[in-house]
């Protein structure tokens, strides 16, 4: 019988990939739930969940538009930028690892190989690092649109005007309502 002193070491892609699925799993569930709970809530303040979605769209990009019922667009620039985040990681691992590599490297070639490699991954997840960003940008600029376009719905709908008039020859008071909906 043999024991083994010292860590097991699990592949890296494997752990990565069951943390990816859980977050992803965790994030969805939590999101449709304050989505479900959030719908009697919009009825009531309309205000109240425009405020809302804005700030889960800055926290993380598609959350609002989870929010405001549009699934497709919330979808794409969630999983876009859940991608984006796992390059980043895993470039930054690659870039890290030769870099370690580069630093005890003795020989000449060695020492370029790694530090090439090194500048080649921090090339790419730099790239990542700005696709995310524009990812989050264009989301907040489509989250700035649904809540313009809906707030001129609101508008329109809750028009109400109340006129008044005096006519002193006639001695008559006129009163003119006009609902728009």
């Amino acid at each position: 019988m043999k024991f083994v002193i010292g860590r097991v070491k699990k592949p890296v892609k494997c752990q990565s990939t069951v943390f990816l699925i859980i977050f992803l799993i965790l994030f969805f569930q939590t999101s449709l739930n304050f989505t479900f709970s959030q719908e009697k809530e919009a009825k009531k303040n309309n205000e109240d969940k425009k405020i809302t979605s804005l700030k889960k769209s800055l926290l993380f990009p598609g959350w609002g538009q989870l929010a405001e019922k549009r699934y497709f667009e919330g979808i794409i620039f969630a999983t876009s930028e859940l991608f984006c985040l796992y390059q980043i990681y895993s470039f930054n691992r690659k870039a890290n690892y030769y870099y370690k590599k580069y630093k005890i490297a003795t020989n000449v070639q060695d020492v370029l190989l790694y530090r090439e490699r090194t500048e080649k991954y921090d090339k790419l997840r730099n790239k990542y690092i700005l696709g995310a960003a524009g990812i989050w940008v264009l989301n907040l600029v489509d989250i700035y649109y649904i809540m313009k376009k809906r707030q001129k719905r609101f508008q329109k709908k809750r028009n109400i005007k109340l006129n008044i008039f005096f006519n002193n020859g006639e001695k008559k008071i006129i009163f003119n309502i006009n609902f728009n909906f």
